[in-house]
């Protein structure tokens, strides 16, 4: 137990400690603060070496007090290692919004491309009035700027995405 405390980045050994001895006394079983001692600092040090600084910073964790739990002094390199991880999640979190954000504005543009080819049909067939065909080269017209508004839009976020994992790779 005291080792998967240490591996939760939990340092208040004492208190950690106090928590599960109050469980075991509901049970009336005894627990051993030697032990527990013992797997806590195991526990630590996994969690302070450098890969799961990494792994912990691309994940997004926010680790428990790293500079309390896994002070530079003890551990070095953690603090940058966290940070690096940290950075790449930053960066796949943006290139994933990036991507959201090209996917709702490819959208767009179908439906924009959809609805100016219905007015296109519509007047072409004859069917409208003067003034509803006039309305409708209008809007055909509007729709043709947002859509290219759009893809100008689309072409940023792509160049976003691109930047970000370039910036990932490095």
């Amino acid at each position: 137990i005291g080792h998967q405390v240490g591996m939760n980045g939990e340092r208040d050994r004492e208190t950690a400690f106090a928590k599960r001895a109050d469980i075991c006394a509901k049970y009336q079983r005894g627990a051993d603060q030697q032990a527990f001692d013992r797997g806590h600092e195991a526990g630590i040090e996994q969690y302070c070496d450098i890969p799961n600084a990494v792994e912990l910073g691309t994940k997004g964790v926010s680790p428990t007090n790293s500079t309390d739990t896994c002070p530079e002094y003890d551990y070095p390199g953690f603090a940058s290692a966290y940070r690096a991880g940290h950075k790449l999640h930053e960066l796949n979190r943006r290139v994933q919004q990036a991507q959201a954000e090209m996917d709702r504005l490819e959208s767009d543009v179908y439906q924009y491309q959809r609805e100016r080819s219905q007015l296109r049909r519509d007047v072409r067939s004859g069917d409208l009035s003067d003034d509803q065909a006039r309305y409708a080269q209008r809007r055909s017209r509007q729709l043709g700027r947002d859509i290219r508004a759009i893809q100008n839009n689309a072409y940023y976020h792509r160049d976003r995405v691109l930047e970000y994992q370039r910036a990932a790779d490095n």
